[in-house]
């Protein structure tokens, strides 16, 4: 994990838009060894997404960590799209699991297009860490991931029957 990022809390980072997917995939560059996130790992946040997914990610990244799971990073990406009442659904986890002795890692990234809810929530215990690959390496890396030849066993490329 990146040694920028706190362990036990929410780590927000606020980016222009056009940045928001390059950041997510620094934040898994940083150890070439593990595999591309899992869907369990990332959460692309909409105007849909839903109270409970909230809540179900905080649970995942609690639940790896307490059973001390290394390296794995859950995002809350886009999260300035969620709407108000599940902004609010976000501050209750925050309120509840803030005690939490585990070393979790959750960040949250949001767009500095709006000022949204969740930025207001977390600005009290906000760590800010601005991670930001060329897209020169961003390519590199996922060129890695995407061969047949990755050393990771479930690697992307299964997915293309041709490679």
């Amino acid at each position: 994990m990146l040694s920028t990022l706190q362990k036990g809390e929410p780590n927000l980072v606020v980016v222009p838009p056009s940045d928001v997917l390059s950041v997510v995939l620094s934040l898994y560059m940083a150890n070439q060894h593990l595999p591309l996130p899992g869907p369990d790992e990332v959460l692309m946040c909409s105007e849909s997404t839903s109270a409970e997914e909230i809540e179900l990610l905080w649970l995942r990244a609690i639940g790896d960590a307490r059973d001390q799971k290394r390296g794995k990073i859950y995002c809350l990406v886009n999260a300035h799209m969620l709407i108000y009442e599940v902004c609010q659904q976000f501050e209750k986890c925050l309120s509840k699991y803030q005690n939490c002795q585990n070393e979790y890692c959750l960040v949250v990234i949001c767009s500095n297009s709006d000022q949204s809810h969740i930025t207001n929530i977390i600005h009290a215990s906000q760590h800010r860490s601005l991670i930001i690959s060329s897209e020169i390496d961003s390519r590199k890396y996922l060129m890695s991931k995407f061969t047949e030849h990755s050393k990771d066993s479930k690697g992307a490329w299964l997915a293309d029957g041709e490679r």
